[in-house]
């Protein structure tokens, strides 16, 4: 599932708003718009279906991987239509019009759908409708990983395949969508997602024909909780609003997972500053626009191919030493980029090399402290929805922040893009590298200070 949901995360969130206003030619502010409420819609909802996976996952398996193949289905249809728009316009404009036709009332006169200005209607609600679902398949694969237990060892490899496999569908996406039309890039995903729910289907048939075994860290109580035969009554469906929303908060009000929420946001909003001004640090201060995608390449080739470095890093130092061995790295790497400059490429080529393999340890790492801390706190095989749900709004809040505290800061320092001025570049670096630098130490102290907090 990992790589279906990163295959869709790139047109989603990258090239959907240059398609709308390049292509289709919709206006740039309602683009924009648009955009923000579904992000802000998309991250509401994640606490919601937090609760329901909670509930899904310990009532019965079967009902909740039902109801994630209902949900890829329309994800795949919500897919068609934000890429293929104005045929999706033409087709439900002549069921309309026959049922204008067929009606003895004409429908009241009403107009057909995608009239004049309904293509912006139409790319809103799909757009909201995918973010949505998007979130829901995202967070029924965490719950269900963490509900798997095995430690940490088993924790850390299971993120690291769906990691790696994420990368992996990042590099296919940005392959598809430059070299072929905009509907077989659709029939890759909708393909992808079909082979990744086949997959969830299989899998608890054979973790019940294998669970005597108890192969490789499946031992029989995280196995246990795959088939589900025998529902868990929930609590009544009578209680209060109120009651369902203080549950879906509960998880804030527990301390070890608030603090590291707090470096998770921290450290996670470090590294958006850096991917939103890395198309101005390369053309700008580099000036080599050129070879952009080759220096996306080196950072998620060498991203992957370190999640086996960091699986060895756990389990000799464990993962809380791990994670801040990925981000002392981060900051000597950023130290590197402050002083980097036009023509410097085989330079950032190491730079993309090494910021990559700290990637790694921030793909490895956290979900797997995470899932050890639920288990520290009594969590495990009960709320990790609620729990994942929150890790999941702070990590779109990331990717707000950084749009939000690294442009307008540029803009204050002077950074005028396409201007090659002492100044303007000035600005750049160290929006680039030294404000990303700054929040990686700062993230890296306050780790320490959990994980000795912890130790204690």
């Amino acid at each position: 599932m990992g790589m279906p949901l990163a295959f869709l995360a790139l047109p989603l969130y990258v090239y959907l708003p240059h398609h709308d206003v390049q292509v289709l030619g919709l206006p740039m502010a309602e683009v924009g718009l648009v955009f923000l409420l579904a992000r802000s819609l998309d991250a509401v909802s994640d606490p919601l279906w937090g609760a329901l996976w909670d509930r899904m996952f310990k009532r019965n398996l079967n009902q909740a991987l039902g109801l994630c193949s209902l949900l890829a289905v329309v994800l795949c249809a919500c897919l068609w239509a934000l890429l293929l728009p104005q045929a999706g316009c033409r087709w439900v404009g002549g069921v309309w019009a026959g049922m204008r036709t067929a009606s003895p009332l004409g429908l009241l006169g009403s107009p057909p759908p995608c009239a004049e200005g309904g293509l912006i209607t139409w790319v809103a609600f799909f757009l909201m409708l995918a973010g949505v679902l998007y979130s829901a398949l995202a967070l029924a694969q965490q719950t269900w990983s963490a509900r798997l237990g095995g430690g940490p060892s088993l924790q850390s490899r299971l993120a690291a395949w769906r990691e790696s496999l994420g990368l992996a569908g990042v590099v296919l996406a940005s392959l598809l969508w430059h070299d072929l039309a905009l509907g077989w890039s659709a029939g890759v995903f909708s393909g992808l997602m079909a082979v990744a729910m086949l997959l969830w289907v299989l899998v608890p048939k054979w973790a019940r024909a294998t669970r005597a075994a108890a192969v490789d860290g499946f031992e029989d109580r995280g196995v246990a909780t795959l088939p589900a035969a025998n529902p868990i009554q929930t609590s009544p469906r009578s209680r209060s609003w109120a009651r369902r929303v203080r549950s879906m908060a509960e998880p804030l009000a527990q301390g070890p997972f608030r603090a590291l929420l707090g470096v998770f946001a921290l450290n996670g909003t470090a590294s958006a500053v850096a991917a939103t001004l890395f198309i101005f640090y390369v053309e700008d201060n580099l000036q080599s626009k050129p070879q952009e995608a080759y220096f996306l390449g080196v950072y998620f080739l060498s991203a992957a191919l370190s999640c086996p470095l960091w699986l060895k890093v756990i389990e000799k130092k464990g993962l809380s030493t791990a994670w801040q061995m990925g981000m002392a790295l981060s900051v000597l790497v950023f130290l590197i980029a402050l002083g980097l400059g036009a023509g410097d490429t085989a330079a950032f080529y190491l730079v993309c090399a090494l910021t990559g393999v700290a990637l790694g340890a921030d793909l490895v790492v956290p979900t797997a402290l995470l899932v050890e801390v639920l288990g520290e706190l009594g969590q495990s095989g009960q709320h990790e929805g609620r729990y994942f749900a929150w890790w999941q709004v702070v990590n779109k809040l990331n990717l707000a922040l950084a749009a939000g505290l690294g442009l307008p800061l540029l803009s204050i320092w002077g950074y005028e893009p396409g201007v090659v001025s002492a100044s303007s570049l000035q600005a750049l670096i160290l929006g680039y590298a030294l404000l990303p630098c700054v929040m990686k130490a700062l993230a890296l102290v306050f780790l320490r200070q959990w994980a000795q907090g912890r130790a204690r």
